[in-house]
């Protein structure tokens, strides 16, 4: 008798946990199944207004810009969830600050075919697609669009990721990190050694970041000619000797930009090479 109330003491116990698993499993949000959320956003800090994402796309005609939804859960949708997404410019007004001023994306610069996404039964994702201009994009602007899962057919919709504000940034063929290296007749730091990036602010004008020689605060830019592949530089603090050496160039196989140029005056010789070794 003693045994058989150890056995279903046991037995008791075991239902009771494998129901409380079953019940609660593993999900995204305060343990509950069946959130609709914004799959692509970064956590949110709770002094975060709106969790945030940033997509970067090379500047073209038009690119692909994909929004995913994402029903969460140990399990899948048990039934086809219908999903309308929608536009909220009050997400970029709350989300924008002074050290990064961020714009609307203008209408003008991308369409979307349907703003309803369907998440088929048995599957946990669906995608909005945003056509966007790229190549049309004014470079010197931080452009941003704020997304709301504006309702769906099933499931509860984040609280936490409903919501959230995508970066959309247009680079260029020259944006990235390289390796980047002075001569040993570069004034001021010859011989120079580091890993620096070049910054996208014209379809094809990039920006040394940090500045001059990777290490001070003027600014420096580089304009590829598309054509010749010829290398133009301005520096508005020191000036640029004109015409231009005209060794300086970009080379599209090997992705190396190779510059030579000096101060206005001719007090000052630069001599920089760039080989590029990734997406930044």
């Amino acid at each position: 008798m003693k045994t058989y109330k150890i056995y279903l003491a046991m037995m008791i116990l075991f239902f009771g946990i494998s129901s409380c698993t079953k019940e609660d499993g593993i999900y995204a949000e305060n343990g509950s199944s069946g959130i609709i959320e914004l799959a692509d956003l970064v956590a949110r800090a709770s002094s975060t207004a709106y969790a945030t994402s940033s997509k970067s796309f090379a500047a073209q005609a038009e690119v692909d810009c994909p929004i995913v939804v994402n029903y969460t859960g140990a399990d899948a949708a048990p039934e086809d969830v219908t999903v309308t997404l929608a536009f909220d410019p009050t997400i970029v007004s709350t989300m924008t600050t002074t050290a990064v001023p961020l714009t609307v994306l203008d209408v003008s610069l991308y369409t979307v075919p349907t703003y309803t996404v369907v998440i088929p039964k048995g599957e946990k994702k669906a995608t909005l697609h945003i056509k966007v201009k790229t190549a049309a994009f004014d470079f010197t602007k931080n452009y941003a669009l704020g997304i709301i899962i504006k309702s769906s057919s099933a499931g509860t919709i984040s609280g936490n990721y409903g919501k959230g504000l995508f970066r959309i940034i247009a680079k260029n063929d020259y944006d990235g990190v390289y390796a980047y290296k002075t001569s040993a007749a570069t004034s001021l730091l010859p011989n120079r050694s580091v890993s620096t990036k070049l910054v996208t602010i014209g379809q094809y004008t990039v920006q040394i970041d940090p500045g001059l020689l990777s290490n001070y605060t003027n600014v420096v830019t580089y304009t590829v000619d598309p054509v010749t592949n010829l290398v133009t530089v301005t520096c508005p603090s020191l000036g640029v000797q004109t015409p231009q050496d005209t060794r300086s160039n970009w080379n599209p196989t090997t992705k190396v930009m190779t510059v030579f140029w000096k101060q206005a005056n001719g007090a000052r010789t630069f001599e920089e090479t760039f080989t590029y070794t990734g997406s930044r």
